[in-house]
């Protein structure tokens, strides 16, 4: 692209002459490929827009590359165009918002027209013609698929509706009309279009476009009612996002538009089959009876389909409430299961374990199991500390590797004039190219300003000062390559391209100091946060040797005092029972015999814990003594087998012995129904037992009778498990009727219900879909029997309407053979006057090339300038080779 620049500049070095009017174009080269837009539009739909007299065209094809801020730019091909800048479109871009399409042209015509065509009147931009993806333009218009955005004051279009959407349209070429050339091959042969994006997405090679054609216009088309077009300003542009230096800053005329998307691509909705053979009737073309057959065989099979499907949630529902009837039976079961536990069972458990907590000897065990719990806590406390002083210095490692490796990266960091320099040697070609562009550019642009320096004008002001003439006349004397102005004044393609590149570099070169600032951070941080996390993993190390040291000097401690300890607490209790023995004054005879029974055991049963700590080490004894879990320690072995056998007297609140009567074995219980409600209570008889060692010296129990005998600790925690048997089988009855099975029965049968309900649900499914494909089917069958109706329809109006094509196509030829074929010799006027000279048609003497176009006789004023614009415009337009 920078050779193609410098062609380019060193062609249009002759054009900015005070004396020669053709003005130079005023796009830069696109820094930016092209990208595909998102939204309703397809790849490959494309956009067309050519000038009236087809100085230049561009072709914007929807891509599936990623868009900028929202905005899909084409970029056309810079200097493309002839009769100069004011007849060179720069780009298009389009967004989608919503259902609208908003489009953006630049380009140097502006929207009121630029010169004059063969009518006297203001030559514009053609209107935007589009074709959906998947068929070229030709065949898209043939068959009634080419649409039109008329958007300019346009006389030569045939949109006779106003501005907006048509469809159904038939384009024309009006190019030789406006001065300018009849088909898109007469225009390319005049410039240099070697470059891949001469049409915009398109080079002039491609399979979508006839280019001895010259379309640019619509000849005729239906105005789309309610197509929401609206005039949109530069300034609403690019609040949504439009960035004009995506473009080609350089182009002097920005506009835009916007229109409904559903107005150009209609969603479609299949109609009714009666609706279709309406729409023939008012078309006046064939409707064929038998498609009310073929949609009456649809609408047949999904009435069928839609049927089994209600027959099928028909039977799911009725499972549902098959499953649900069952869960509110196992709910309710599991409920009366749930109350029996924690109302009947639970309470029972807590008083049998309560009277095992205060029977004799308990006290010694808490004491013991006390200080066992302590040991545990205090090896688990060493295994805590011991696990961060194993495995913190496998963490410190690796934070001391990463922190290294970080260091090392950010050591390498090479300086900011090397990291730049490595940056630009990876660059992009573009990127590249803008450094060599301005490499190139920035000396003439120096010896420019030192010109005039050299000439006086010394201080912008002096410069500004001068008259556009003057600073031309300035420019002229320049002997270098550079070129400042156009013609106009504005600033040149050079000075632009500069001003571009050098941008473009700026911002190259901030973005690469950005990424070498952002990586010395993250590197600093992550060295940072390494070393932090070292300082924190040795801290804990010290932290868990301090903990470790600390739980062994107290396990040690226990271990040297502990049985001095728990002996002196054991002895301690032994004297308290002492005490309470020795201190029995005011109590009946029954609560002294009570006190003195539990007093002597509880001595005697200390006395027994002191005897085997005595003749232990300290952790046997508390394995044995304070050991809940150990089936042969104290616990399970002496408390909770005494109990069973402890006779002491239950006592009333006045101190006598309570006496059992018959009641006190009788235990009423919930009855329920088949639903597991309960219905009822009813009696069962509780058989006591008491509990005996046998010859062997093993715990048996037996059955007893009790009524009228005294109630003993022993024979109440004999009654307590009694009933708790009973309601443990009455929670876990799993025979006939009993709430267990009930549960279970409705769970099974919930399961059967649900798993009968998807196996319905699935039937659901499958015929839905089938419906579904049906429905789909018809309604493709119905579009199908519409486009058959419309393309009829469409045939009947795009041959009336191709007629116009062709008439144009017979206007333009003959004005190119009244005229000659557009060549790089004649121009388009710039005043009415000069336009109707150049309608003149000149006379060919005898001995001259019949097929060379001549401009008229220098008769006057008008034709002396047509004769020196003939003259420049031919040194202007010569292809480059």
């Amino acid at each position: 692209m920078i050779k193609a620049t410098k062609n380019q500049r060193q062609n249009n070095k002759s054009i900015f002459s005070p004396l020669k009017t053709a003005a130079a174009t005023a796009c830069l080269l696109s820094l930016t490929a092209p990208s595909a837009m998102a939204g309703s539009l397809t790849a490959g739909s494309t956009f067309m827009l050519f000038l009236e007299c087809n100085n230049d065209g561009i072709f914007h094809v929807v891509e599936n590359d990623p868009v900028i801020n929202g905005w899909d730019y084409t970029v056309d091909a810079t200097g493309d165009n002839t009769d100069g800048g004011l007849y060179d479109i720069g780009g298009m871009a389009m967004k989608q918002v919503g259902n609208e399409l908003y489009v953006a042209v630049t380009g140097g015509t502006s929207l009121e027209g630029e010169g004059y065509d063969r009518n006297l009147d203001k030559i514009f931009y053609g209107d935007l013609l589009f074709t959906p993806s998947g068929v070229n333009f030709q065949d898209a218009m043939e068959a009634g698929k080419l649409s039109g955005i008329h958007f300019t004051g346009s006389a030569d279009s045939g949109a006779d509706g106003g501005l907006g959407l048509y469809k159904n349209v038939s384009a024309k070429g009006v190019g030789a009309k406006n001065f300018g050339h009849s088909t898109q091959q007469n225009y390319a042969n005049i410039v240099d279009s070697d470059v891949d994006n001469f049409f915009g997405d398109l080079g002039l090679e491609n399979d979508y476009f006839d280019k001895n054609k010259g379309y640019n216009v619509i000849a005729q088309g239906t105005k789309v009612e309610n197509d929401g077009f609206e005039m949109v300003d530069v300034s609403n542009l690019e609040t949504l996002g439009l960035d004009l230096d995506e473009f080609n800053p350089a182009s002097e005329q920005v506009f835009g538009f916007k229109f409904n998307i559903d107005a150009l691509l209609p969603p479609r909705e299949a109609k009714g089959i009666g609706i279709l053979e309406g729409i023939a009737g008012e078309a006046g073309v064939t409707f064929d009876e038998t498609w009310k057959e073929e949609i009456a065989g649809y609408d047949q099979n999904i009435n069928g389909l839609q049927d089994e499907a209600d027959n099928q949630q028909g039977i799911a529902n009725t499972k549902q409430q098959e499953a649900d009837y069952n869960q509110g039976i196992r709910d309710t079961a599991e409920e009366e299961r749930d109350k029996i536990q924690n109302q009947q069972i639970k309470p029972r458990n807590r008083e049998n374990y309560t009277a095992i907590k205060t029977s004799p000897g308990a006290s010694g065990y808490f004491e013991a199991k006390g200080i066992r719990d302590d040991l545990e806590d205090l090896g688990d406390d060493v295994k805590a500390a011991q696990k961060v002083i194993d495995n913190n210095p496998a963490k410190i490692a690796k934070a001391e590797q990463e922190r290294d490796a970080a260091q090392r990266a950010l050591d390498a960091i090479p300086s900011e004039e090397d990291y730049l320099s490595n940056k630009v040697q990876n660059a992009n070609k573009g990127i590249k190219d803008a450094y060599a562009a301005v490499e190139d550019l920035t000396p003439q642009k120096e010896a420019w300003e030192q010109h005039k320096i050299d000439q006086g004008y010394d201080t912008s002001g002096k410069w500004n000062n001068l008259t556009v003439e003057e600073k031309l006349a300035v420019q002229e004397s320049f002997p270098g390559e550079w070129v400042a102005l156009r013609q106009d004044g504005s600033a040149s393609k050079q000075e632009q391209e500069l001003e571009t590149f050098s941008k473009q570099i700026e911002d190259f070169e901030n973005d690469a100091n950005e990424e070498r600032q952002e990586a010395i951070k993250g590197y600093e941080n992550t060295v940072k946060r390494r070393n932090s996390d070292i300082t924190k993993y040795e801290g804990q190390i010290a932290d868990a040797g301090d903990d470790k040291n600390e739980a062994n000097q107290q396990i040690a401690d226990i271990q040297n005092n502990g049985k001095n300890n728990l002996l002196s607490e054991l002895n301690t209790l032994k004297q308290n029972a002492e005490n309470g023995l020795n201190d029995l004054d005011g109590l009946t005879p029954e609560e002294k015999q009570e006190r003195e029974q539990f007093y002597n055991e509880e001595i005697a049963q200390l006395d027994r814990q002191i005897n085997y700590l005595n003749d232990n080490n300290l952790d046997d004894a508390l394995n044995y003594l304070g050991n809940p879990k150990n089936n042969n320690g104290y616990y399970k072995k002496q408390l909770a087998t005494a109990i069973k056998l402890d006779d002491r007297k239950v006592l009333d609140d006045n101190g006598q012995p309570e006496v059992y009567s018959e009641d006190d074995f009788k235990l009423e219980v919930p009855v329920y129904d088949s639903e597991g409600n309960q219905i009822g209570t009813e009696i069962q008889d509780i058989q006591p037992k008491e509990f005996y060692y046998n010859d062997s010296g093993k715990l048996k129990s037996r059955p007893v009778d009790l009524v009228g005998q005294p109630k003993t600790v022993a024979s109440e925690y004999s009654r307590r498990v009694a009933e708790n048997s009973i309601y443990n089988n009455i929670k876990n009855d799993n025979s006939e009727g009993g709430l267990k099975k009930i549960s279970n029965d409705a769970q099974t049968a919930k399961s059967d219900a649900l798993e009968e309900k998807e196996t319905a649900l699935n039937a659901v499914s499958t015929a839905l879909a089938d419906k579904d494909k049906e429905i789909e089917a018809k309604e493709e069958r119905l579009l199908a029997i519409e486009d058959t109706i419309i393309a009829e329809q469409t045939q009947i109006i795009m041959a009336q309407r191709l007629e116009e094509t062709e008439k144009a196509e017979a206007e333009e030829q003959a004005l190119d053979e009244q005229f000659g074929v557009r060549t790089e010799n004649n121009l388009i006027p710039t005043t009415p006057e000069e336009a109707e000279e150049f309608n003149t048609v000149a006379v060919v003497p005898d001995n001259e090339d019949e097929n060379r176009v001549y401009v008229p006789e220098p008769s006057g004023l008008a034709g002396l300038f047509a004769v020196g614009l003939a003259l420049a415009g031919g040194m202007a337009r010569k292809k480059n080779r």
